[in-house]
This record gives C-alpha cells, structure tokens and sequence, in this order.
C-alpha cells in the first residue's frame, strides 16, 4: 500500500515539473520581474569575480545556489528552480507523512493546483528561501535542532525578511535552554559579515538600520496582498485553507510547520504597508507559503472526509467529490499560458546582435538595462556596483558606446538631452521606442 501512494506522490511531482516546465520553455525571453535576470547575472559573474558571491543585492544564498545553473545561462537556471520546486514539495510531502496526515501523498496535488506555483516557480529567486524553510521545518519535526538551526539561519543570507525568523526562532530555542542550537543559528550570518567585512570591507548589516521608505516602490494597504493571494492559491483551495486553518490551531505539531511561513507572509504585509526596505510589493514573494497552503489542504481533506462519515454515511462519495474539487481547480492553472515576449529583452538582443556585427571592436561599452548585461556579458564594476552604476556621460572616452534605454538610463544619471550634442555624441542605431545606441565622438 505504501508503496502505491509513494507512486502517486511520485508521478504528481513528475507531472508538475513538466507543465511548469513547458511554460517556462515557451517563455524564453521573459520574465516575471527582471530582476530574475539580475540574479543570474550576478551569479555568473561570481565565477570569474567571486566577490560578487558577497553582493548584497544578489543575496548571498540565492548566488551560491544558482551559481552551478547559471553558468547554463536562463534556461537551465529555470531548469533549476522547478528542480528546486520538486525538491521543496517532496520536504513538505514527507512533513505531512509525519504528523500523520491520512492523504499524504497528496501534498503535490495541492501545490500544482496553484496557480502561481506553475506561473513564479521557473522564474523566481524565493525558491532557495522555501528549500531551507522546509528543511528547518523537517528538522524540527525531527528534533534535529542543530540542523534547524543552520537551515534557519540561512533564510536571511536569501531573503532579508528572514532576519526575523530567525530572531524568533533563536530567543525560542534559547528559552527552552538549548544554548547550542539557539546560537548555531546565528552563524551562517556571521560568517557572511565576517567574509563581507574582511573582502569588501563593508557592513552589510547596516541595511537593517535603514528601514526608510522609498517613493521608487510606494506602499499599499494591509490588503494589498490579498487579491493576489487569493488569485494566486485559487478559490478551491482557499475554501480548503480556511476551514483547516482554523482546526489546526489546536493541533501543536501542524503549526511547528505553519508558523515560520505565517509569519514571514506577514512580515511582508508590514514591510509594504509602510513602504520599508524598498520591497517592491510583489505577490512572487510570498511564493514559499504555497507550501503550507498544499499541507493545510491535505489536511482539510480529512476534515470533509471525517464530515462526510459523520453526516452523510456513504464513504463512496468521498472519491468523486474529491474529483470534481480537482477538475475545478485545475481549470485555473491550466488557463496560463506561457509569458509573453518582454519587449526591452527583445531590444537588448537586437541591440547586442547589432554591435556584435557593426562595432564588435568598439570599448568601452556601457548600459543599464539588466537584459544588455546579460546578453553582452558586460563586466560589473565591483559587488554593490552593478549595472545601475554607470560613469558620467562626460567623463566617458571618445570612441565609447552607450546603450541608452527608456526604462532606466533616465533614472540612472542618463538623461535623454544629454545626448543631443551632435558634436559630442552620434548615434548609430535605434531600436524605435526602446533603445539608441550612441558612439562619444
């Protein structure tokens, strides 16, 4: 019997990682956010400059994560990141196996029936987050505290808001007298800020004591994330969600797995409310909560089985209605489809494919658009100096070349009348509404 769920489990992952799979396939030239664009760069970078590992906008984690994939370049890290999906599912698939849930082997079922599991898990930099989060909580199930403690003091080396779980998860262990564990978990930062302090001579932990807002993301309300919430885990299961939520409350061992994700969503919801940190309030963000979304369904599973029991008396209509649940909920991830081509990726290519064959001797080449860099391989100025660092337009040498784009080039010291000097700049291509490449004379 056992091994019959262990085969369901099994083919439900296998199926997941495909479909999330073709989507990102078909999506070659787009991005969620561009900033996945960023981190890949970055962790290329790493290999020839491995003080980019310490880049404190890469995030210290997610670069050694994606470092082995990047070199593959977008299309095998994304391969990467639905690995890392299956890998994160089959933690929490073994987390419900061991608090006992009687539909286990569902777990994956309820993860893919998200719909933003197939639309951000190719494409997002949360997913070593939700790797170590699910490790931290496996271990704790298991009572293997000093492994908990690494895993959960790895989470804010890959998400900064993991600085607080990591907080409470520590004061907790040390209130139960475990001095071991309860400050194992603070090393894996101090080794970051030690190696941060001894090569970059920086201090990295500085950027906890700046929680001013930024006018550049804004904030929202406390329901800002709700919307996307509720679209993004689908009504079926949120109808699930709520009635287990609620009962499992009481039960201790659930909420050893639920917490850390709870409250980390609710972090978020803070941190947007007042604009702080400058988090850009995006929904991908809260991606590791599915996780814990998959187990509360499954568990909720028996709740209607046990109310079907108690109420109706036939078990034989338990199956179908759980059926006709998975056909409704599966209408909703299979409308996506896969993203459509970024335009400004498009424009880079171009622009690249365009010095390549008219200018491949010109030097130095200087541009802000992320998806450039990533085309042209651009070298970064240093870690904590990327591509939004560029010289001043009169500083630069004759014969250099800007790759001037309407996105960012304004926002980073390049205004569109700096160019107008004919005697100072020629232009030599334009791609219409997207991007000029200029040449100083």
């Amino acid at each position: 019997m056992q091994r019959r769920y262990w085969l369901i489990s099994g083919i439900l992952i296998v199926l997941g990682s495909v479909w999330i799979g073709m989507l990102a396939y078909f999506s070659p030239l787009s991005t969620i956010v561009q900033d996945e664009v960023g981190h890949i760069v970055i962790s290329q970078r790493a290999w020839q400059q491995p003080a980019f590992v310490l880049d404190t906008w890469g995030r210290f984690g997610n670069t050694l994560f994606y470092m082995p994939a990047a070199l593959g370049g977008l299309y095998v890290a994304r391969a990467f990141a639905v690995l890392m999906t299956a890998l994160t599912v089959g933690l929490y698939l073994l987390i419900a196996r061991q608090v006992g849930m009687r539909y286990w082997y569902l777990v994956p079922l309820f993860v893919y029936l998200q719909p933003w599991v197939s639309q951000f898990a190719y494409a997002t930099t949360v997913l070593p987050y939700a790797v170590c989060l699910g490790l931290a909580a496996y271990a704790s199930l298991n009572r293997r505290w000093l492994w908990a403690a690494l895993a959960i003091g790895c989470l804010p080396l890959m998400r900064h808001e993991g600085l607080l779980l990591l907080g409470l998860w520590g004061l907790y262990r040390l209130a139960q007298r475990d001095w071991r564990s309860g400050l194992l978990s603070g090393l894996p930062m101090l080794v970051y800020y030690g190696l941060c302090w001894l090569v970059l001579g920086n201090r990295p932990w500085m950027i906890f004591f700046e929680p001013k807002p930024t006018d550049f993301y804004g904030s929202g309300t406390w329901w800002h994330f709700g919307p996307d919430l509720l679209a993004g885990i689908g009504w079926p299961l949120v109808v699930l969600v709520v009635a287990t939520a609620a009962w499992s409350w009481r039960k201790r061992h659930v909420w050893v797995v639920v917490w850390p994700s709870v409250v980390y969503v609710l972090s978020h919801v803070v941190i947007y409310r007042f604009g702080l940190f400058a988090s850009g309030g995006y929904s991908y963000f809260l991606l590791p909560f599915a996780f814990v979304v998959a187990v509360w369904a499954t568990q909720g599973l028996e709740i209607v089985q046990t109310a079907l029991s108690r109420w109706v008396g036939p078990a034989q209509i338990f199956w179908p209605l759980v059926a006709v649940f998975v056909l409704v909920a599966l209408s909703l991830p299979a409308k996506l489809r896969p993203i459509p081509v970024d335009l400004e990726a498009q424009a880079s290519l171009e622009a690249q494919r365009w010095i390549a064959q008219n200018q491949p001797q010109a030097q130095p080449v200087y541009a802000t658009h992320v998806w450039f860099y990533y085309f042209q391989k651009l070298p970064l100025q240093a870690p904590n100096k990327l591509w939004w660092s560029v010289p001043k337009l009169e500083t630069m040498a004759s014969g250099t070349l800007v790759v001037w784009d309407q996105h960012y080039s304004a926002r980073m010291g390049w205004p569109a009348d700096g160019f107008r000097d004919q005697s100072q700049w020629q232009q030599l291509h334009s791609i219409p509404d997207r991007m000029i490449i200029y040449q100083k004379r």
